[in-house]
């Protein structure tokens, strides 16, 4: 049975809506929740103990193959105020990470032939004090770098505004089909003599 011009433009309209929430969705779950998570990183005192170039790691882009490459591994020994606080229950040197989003890799920087062209890597010497940034929950998790808060909040406008804007779209799309279905037949009735309104309603 052939859909009518306001059937099918409802079932747009709800299609184009729930394409919003699924994006809304994704967003939340691979976009925003991270960040909101690299952002309950505190701020902590380092100082570099060792490193090594030990592990082999292949590149993510697979631009060489199956080929492997060592790496930069560094260990921290993080600063006394977290010791006396108890989040430190030892003074085991912990693997640096570069950021949030590399927390579960086996090293501290690619290694060269994986690197961007863009990406620099700092000169960190044996002994040398930096800031860095641990995991409340888990003091295992120490990286270089963190999203400021600025960065945060932008990235949480573009990834909710437009999932929001595509099922705002898919409301007036359903809002515009009913008024217009409703409006043309409160018309069509007004036009036809004798119909009086409990009969107009009877027959909508």
């Amino acid at each position: 049975m052939p859909l009518s011009k306001f059937q099918a433009t409802t079932l747009l309209g709800v299609a184009v809506f729930l394409v919003g929430v699924a994006c809304f969705v994704a967003a939340a779950l691979h976009r925003v929740f991270p960040a909101r998570a690299e952002q309950n990183l505190k701020a902590i005192n380092c100082t570099i103990t060792s490193g090594d170039m030990e592990m082999k790691v292949k590149c993510s882009h697979n631009k060489h193959g199956d080929t492997s490459y060592p790496c930069l591994r560094v260990y921290v020994l993080c600063g006394n105020e977290t010791k006396r606080s108890g989040l430190f229950e030892d003074e085991r040197p912990r693997l640096l990470r570069r950021d949030f989003y590399s927390i579960h890799e086996k090293c501290s920087f690619q290694p060269d032939e994986c690197k961007d062209n863009t990406e620099v890597r700092p000169n960190l010497a044996i002994g040398s004090t930096l800031q860095c940034f641990f995991n409340p929950e888990d003091t295992h998790q120490i990286v270089r770098i963190k999203a400021s808060t600025e960065s945060y909040n932008e990235l949480l406008v573009s990834q909710v505004v437009w999932p929001l804007a595509i099922m705002m779209l898919g409301i007036v799309i359903i809002a515009a089909a009913s008024c217009y279905y409703f409006s043309r037949n409160v018309n069509r009735y007004e036009e036809l003599p004798g119909k009086s309104s409990a009969t107009l309603l009877l027959t909508i």
